[in-house]
């Protein structure tokens, strides 16, 4: 006869895979375990079992269709025991990340009937957080639950875990991308595409499109000089929040030439200097480089934060790209932006003001 033990995994087609790891892993605490390059999976444990993300664009994400919507669910919900569990103090650790969390009831579960409350991910997959269950004598269980939380102060949860640092203040470093990167540096480069569609040449739908073998080949294209290198900024948790690329013109009479492109910083990492240390290591491999002495970019004409900061670096405009990228029918224009690496002073020219980032 076949008995069940429990649940060992279940698995998430995601749209941005990036964000979804950074949920799991920073709001519910889940550790990732394994990564698989060749299907584009990310596996998080989460007590004894595992929370698997692949993203739609992927190998195996592919299969399962279009990606969830509201009006196509990956499933109705599924459920995650919580120890200890204090509603109070979880309505306060989700709201404080921007997560809203919803009324608590008496709901059964494996273990029995017990309290619980609902939260949804980043792309509004249902969460059920589940404590353990009712003592038996209890009667009524809810109003007596609810009135222990009352009495008892609300405190950072879970108490015997570290507290979830504070994003503005937690270490972060740059370093080049490889190919174990493709599928975290997929979900950001598709979000960018979507997010800004204004800044690139590319679109999310044509990126869209790409496998996951791809993405890898464009990180690590095989031997030789590589003519393009991207790098990106991660956390202690090794969350990328940024990235940047940088191309190397491969004609002879060019050759002196390289171009930083594709930056991009999610909104949450912005003011932390993950542009500046992406742009950083863009412009110091193009330095590493003896024949390379003038590095170029792009940027949105509108975009003066960006230009400001790119400026502060070093970059200077030497002319504007009228009606450079059209959207929807409308025109955007494009600084064309210079770092001569030959200035006896290169590198950051002044401090930035607060608030001044990279898009």
């Amino acid at each position: 006869m076949i008995r069940i033990g429990e649940i060992d995994h279940l698995v998430l087609r995601v749209v941005d895979l990036a964000r979804m790891v950074e949920f799991y892993r920073g709001a519910l605490g889940c550790e990732v375990v394994r990564e698989d390059l060749a299907i584009g999976l990310i596996q998080l444990r989460a007590g004894k079992s595992l929370i698997d993300l692949i993203p739609v664009t992927g190998a195996l994400g592919r299969v399962g269709g279009a990606a969830p919507g509201p009006e196509g669910r990956n499933l109705e919900h599924f459920c995650l025991t919580v120890t200890p569990f204090h509603e109070p103090t979880l309505r306060a650790h989700f709201t404080s990340l921007g997560f809203a969390v919803g009324e608590e009831g008496s709901r059964f579960g494996a273990e029995g009937e017990g309290p619980s409350v609902y939260v949804e991910d980043p792309e509004g997959n249902t969460i059920e957080l589940k404590g353990p269950p009712w003592p038996l004598r209890e009667d009524p269980r809810v109003i007596a639950h609810r009135q222990e939380q009352a009495r008892e102060p609300a405190a950072p949860y879970p108490p015997s875990a570290a507290p979830i640092p504070d994003p503005k203040s937690a270490p972060i470093a740059a370093r080049r991308l490889a190919q174990g990167d493709a599928p975290a540096y997929a979900a950001l480069r598709l979000r960018m595409l979507t997010e800004h569609p204004e800044a690139y040449g590319s679109s999310a739908e044509e990126e869209g499109a790409l496998s996951l073998t791809q993405f890898a080949a464009r990180l690590d294209p095989g031997e030789g000089l590589s003519p393009r290198l991207s790098f990106g900024v991660f956390d202690g948790q090794g969350v990328l929040g940024a990235t940047a690329s940088v191309l190397f013109d491969q004609r002879k009479k060019e050759s002196h030439r390289a171009h930083v492109v594709a930056v991009y910083v999610l909104p949450s990492w912005r003011g932390r200097g993950a542009g500046r240390l992406v742009l950083s290591a863009c412009v110091d491999a193009a330095r590493a480089r003896p024949e390379v002495d003038m590095v170029l970019l792009r940027v949105t004409a509108s975009n003066s934060r960006a230009r400001r900061l790119y400026e502060s670096y070093g970059f200077r405009t030497f002319g504007i790209e009228p009606r450079s990228l059209r959207l929807d029918g409308v025109s955007y224009d494009t600084a064309l932006m210079a770092l001569d690496l030959q200035d006896s002073d290169p590198g950051p020219k002044e401090t930035l003001h607060q608030g001044d980032r990279l898009p």
